[in-house]
């Protein structure tokens, strides 16, 4: 690409914001292809429902599979009733069992998976009991915000 081509179309194309599913996605998470450089999706789903995960979780690897791994920053948060899935008796039903294991694979694939601390204190669940891949934050509603903030397209399946 010549210089004058690059001076103004890398930067043109740079401010043209992503569209994903009708939300407007700007980020800072930039990486080069075929010498122009990429802004990868940003991406926040949050679950506050039990009976929501298996469709958040399919939602996210669709996403995924769709635009590639490498391209893509996700974080999933639960809160209110959904982190009932976290309760050590919840872990050992057959559902739940292949729903953890599913977002073990996840977090294999650099998806970030939040839970909330208040609602874990308030469905009486011990901090102790998270599987490992799960990120704890204090409140899960403030971390939506604050990645929306910083350009995460919020999605509510």
């Amino acid at each position: 690409m010549s210089h004058i081509l690059q001076d103004i179309f890398v930067p043109f194309y740079q401010s043209i914001p992503n569209n994903v599913g009708g939300m407007i996605v700007y980020s800072s998470d930039k990486k080069k292809h075929r010498g122009l450089t990429m802004e990868k999706l940003k991406a926040i789903f949050h679950v506050d429902e039990a009976i929501k995960w298996r469709l958040t979780l399919g939602n996210v690897k669709n996403f995924i599979q769709d635009v590639g791994s490498e391209a893509v920053l996700v974080e999933i948060v639960a809160n209110a009733a959904a982190v009932q899935l976290f309760a050590l008796e919840a872990q050992a039903t057959k559902e739940n069992v292949e729903l953890l294991q599913q977002m073990q694979e996840l977090s294999s694939q650099k998806v970030t998976i939040i839970a909330c601390r208040n609602a874990l204190k308030a469905n009486s669940i011990r901090e102790e009991v998270l599987p490992a891949f799960i990120t704890l934050v204090p409140a899960g509603v403030t971390r939506i915000i604050r990645r929306q903030a910083e350009g995460y397209a919020y999605v509510k399946p």
